[in-house]
């Protein structure tokens, strides 16, 4: 992540040009992005300010993590192994390693603004590292887009996880984290909508970190596909996932988090075995207010994805879609069957 001078982003307009690191930035939000961790987000806030909504990107930025088997395993000069056999599962994330090694970047291309010299869009591409290893590659590549709105609060997030070493064989599902966060001890309470009526302005449910016993509400179902985590006035960092049923809130602590040792988590949940399959595709949205407009802009685009042309129902991927949503709304029990 970026130095502590450089968190508050005062300098910018140099930082976005860095060989290491960028700026996005609209009129109402801004976006920092680390190129040496795997194009990890590392810095959020609303335009015009300077405090980093994350509490710690040095050691946690916001990232893909994802999880598969086998459970123990190394390389044979012992590369994944702490004081004997590894015992943690197979860990690709976004970052590096716990060592402290950074994935390759491949390229990348920076679209800047037409009103002033920050970024629009940034495009990447970057390898992969196994979690637990010595500095030890995985066989992914890593393509992602993050995209400001034009005039919102809001970046889109674009990421293709290509498998170069396909396996036949199935670990079985697990928790993939599409991405994780990890917000400030400010922000100490979790929203999202759990009911059986989603899309209905039926009321919300807010969920209390308790920072004292160390716990969060842990797995939430939310068929909605949105969460934020906020501070006291509601406001805070949300997200929209339209391909998530499950968001995970917790707590995370540790000197790891230096001047911020408690800071809140948050993860969008998909049930999958990403090394079985050729790629992972995800798109999902951030953005910085409040409760209320997260959850409108979810609605916004759940308007969206339902309103189609007449061409445009015969894509395949639409008549699935129109498909699935056509059965949830008959029977909601459905919804709680996915990850």
């Amino acid at each position: 992540g970026p130095r502590a001078a450089e968190t508050s982003l005062l300098g910018q307009f140099k930082l976005h040009n860095s060989e290491n690191w960028v700026a996005l930035e609209n009129k109402h939000i801004k976006v920092g992005v680390d190129l040496r961790r795997g194009g990890s987000i590392t810095y959020i806030s609303p335009a015009g300010e300077d405090t980093n909504i994350l509490a710690n990107p040095i050691a946690y930025p916001l990232q893909l993590h994802m999880t598969s088997g086998p459970t123990g395993f190394d390389t044979p000069d012992g590369r994944c192994s702490v004081g004997g056999a590894k015992e943690g599962p197979y860990e690709v994330v976004q970052s590096g390693n716990e060592h402290g090694d950074q994935p390759a970047l491949l390229w990348h291309e920076l679209e800047e603004q037409d009103w002033a010299p920050v970024g629009r869009e940034l495009r990447s591409s970057v390898g992969a590292l196994v979690w637990a290893c010595d500095n030890v590659a995985a066989p992914f590549t890593l393509n992602q887009t993050v995209t400001l709105e034009d005039d919102a609060p809001v970046v889109w997030v674009t990421q293709r996880l290509v498998n170069n070493d396909k396996m036949d064989i199935s670990y079985g599902p697990f928790k993939q984290k599409v991405p994780e966060m990890f917000p400030g001890a400010d922000f100490n309470s979790f929203w999202t909508y759990s009911g059986t009526a989603p899309f209905t302005s039926a009321p919300a449910q807010e969920y209390q970190m308790d920072f004292t016993e160390q716990r969060g509400p842990g797995d939430v179902h939310s068929p909605e596909h949105w969460a934020a985590m906020t501070n006291e006035t509601l406001y805070g960092l949300g997200i929209y996932h339209p391909d998530v049923y499950n968001f995970n809130a917790d707590i995370k602590t540790g000197g790891v988090f230096g001047a911020h040792p408690k800071a809140g988590y948050m993860a969008a949940l998909k049930g999958m075995d990403f090394r079985n399959k050729a790629a992972v595709e995800l798109k999902y949205a951030l953005m910085v207010g409040t409760v209320d407009q997260i959850r409108t802009f979810a609605y916004e685009q759940q308007r969206r994805r339902l309103t189609v042309t007449p061409r445009s129902r015969l894509f395949p991927e639409n008549v699935a879609r129109i498909k699935r949503d056509v059965a949830e709304r008959k029977n909601p029990e459905l919804r709680t069957q996915q990850l």
